[in-house]
């Protein structure tokens, strides 16, 4: 909600700026002189000694040397305050290519404005303060763009350490069974998550959502594209973007795995045709997203299940984000490991590819709590139940169970976000909030950023009815 309020801010300062341009161009050649001379003969008052001993011929000459560079410098001013509004909204409005929308929306307003001046007594259009004021627009968008990606660079190194809550990255929910893990209907790609469930999401605090993305969305079994599957990622990220959200563009399954072996989804590891389709997709995406990296991050591949894998992972991972640094060489990326991204199992990734590779882990443990009951889970009594007494989970536990990740990610100075964690909805609201309270301190000791599992449904729904009763506080501790 902040980031709505900063918008709206700036908005009504690109209108100020622009109405004080007008309104200057309004006044008479006359005004208008009178204004340039009294500027003048101010800087005079400041940069010539004895100048109001003078007699006022010698003042007069003075300041008509001077008079042309003050109007000349005015324009160049009072557009370069324009450039530097427009290039701070466009900032805010995450749009691509800023710098050359910010001086182009500047140089039609210079050009406005001369023909605007054309029908002012004793005014009238120069195609030089066209020039001028262009050159002022882009003098401050340049500036602007400097000091903002100096500011990034700050924000994004702590000792080479990137910070993703620096990052806009820190306390986030998943849109798990949107474009994921659902029959694919239209009714449910179009209905099931809206603008409106954007809205809330932004309204509970949260900085960032997590969009899980099945691969036939997007990718046809030829290796082709699908159109309307791009378009609506590009719809939910500017949901996104217009509720001040950042995403997690996460791919849930890809051809030839799936963490859900009811997927029937399998050879990805040992088949090349498959490694290909999955780069090609990861190049798509990147050639469509990667441009907005201050608010998008990739996320390779949900859950590598089997330990078997890791090897071969590693391999893939590694020239997965060398074809993605080569078309999108800002953009974070989220790399989790086997066990289905399990943080004991972080240790076995490679090395980051570069500072801005993250590690990434899951967590539901303990599983005999988190997922009591559930049916895609057969190591477990389906007919057990627990309360978060009985379950007897020790004060350090997820000190213990984060730990084999965070000495990982402290090793090679890398950033740990945890995308999933949750209580299965089988559990009582007032039990899962106690797991939550417990997940939620180690999360905060260690400043580990999360994405709780999930928004709505898909057997963990936060914004459930059932979680009415304690819902708000749930919304603190995630």
């Amino acid at each position: 909600m902040k980031k709505k309020w900063v918008i709206c801010f700036l908005w009504l300062l690109v209108i100020a700026v622009a109405a004080m341009i007008f309104y200057f161009s309004s006044e008479d050649g006359e005004t208008s002189s009178q204004t340039s001379t009294g500027l003048a003969v101010f800087v005079m008052r400041l940069l010539v000694p004895g100048f109001e001993g003078m007699s006022h011929t010698e003042k007069q000459m003075y300041s008509e040397h001077l008079l042309l560079f003050v109007r000349k410098a005015a324009h160049f001013t009072e557009f370069a305050m324009l450039g530097i509004s427009l290039r701070l909204l466009l900032h805010a409005l995450a749009l691509r290519s800023p710098v050359l929308i910010s001086w182009g929306a500047g140089t039609l307003y210079a050009c406005t404005d001369e023909w605007h001046q054309m029908f002012v007594d004793g005014r009238g259009a120069m195609w030089q303060d066209v020039c001028i004021d262009s050159a002022g627009v882009l003098a401050a968008v340049l500036l602007t763009t400097l000091l903002l990606w100096r500011h990034k660079q700050k924000k994004t190194k702590g000792g080479n350490v990137m910070q993703m809550k620096d990052l806009g990255f820190y306390r986030g929910v998943n849109l798990g069974g949107w474009l994921s893990q659902c029959d694919y209907s239209k009714e449910r790609l179009d209905g099931f998550i809206t603008e409106k469930d954007i809205a809330v999401i932004a309204g509970w605090g949260l900085d960032h959502v997590r969009l899980p993305l099945d691969y036939n969305v997007v990718q046809r079994e030829d290796g082709s594209f699908i159109e309307e599957g791009f378009a609506r990622i590009e719809k939910a990220l500017g949901w996104c973007r217009a509720n001040g959200l950042n995403v997690v563009l996460d791919l849930h399954k890809t051809a030839g795995f799936s963490f859900d072996a009811g997927e029937k989804e399998a050879g990805f590891f040992d088949s090349e045709k498959y490694q290909q389709r999955f780069y090609s997709l990861w190049e798509e995406l990147a050639r469509r997203f990667g441009g907005d990296s201050a608010h998008v991050a990739f996320e390779l591949l949900n859950e590598v299940t089997d330990e078997g894998f890791i090897d071969a992972w590693n391999r893939i991972s590694a020239e997965c984000i060398r074809r993605i640094r080569s078309i999108a060489p800002d953009t974070l990326i989220l790399v989790g490991s086997y066990h289905n991204n399990s943080a004991a199992a972080v240790p076995a990734l490679a090395a980051p590819a570069d500072s801005k590779v993250a590690y990434n882990f899951h967590c539901y443990d303990p599983l005999p709590f988190t997922h009591q009951g559930a049916y895609w889970v057969p190591s477990l009594d389906r007919a057990a139940r627990l309360t978060f007494e009985e379950a007897a989970i020790p004060a350090d536990f997820f000190d213990k169970d984060f730990a084999p990740a965070i000495q990982t990610a402290e090793k090679y100075g890398v950033m740990l976000y945890c995308g999933e964690y949750g209580v299965i909805d089988i559990v009582d609201p007032e039990n899962t909030l106690k797991w939550y309270r417990q997940i939620h301190a180690a999360f905060e000791k260690y400043g580990i950023s999360r994405c709780a599992w999930s928004y709505k449904q898909m057997d963990f729904g936060l914004s459930d009815p059932r979680m009415d009763g304690v819902r708000q506080e749930l919304i603190r501790l995630l």
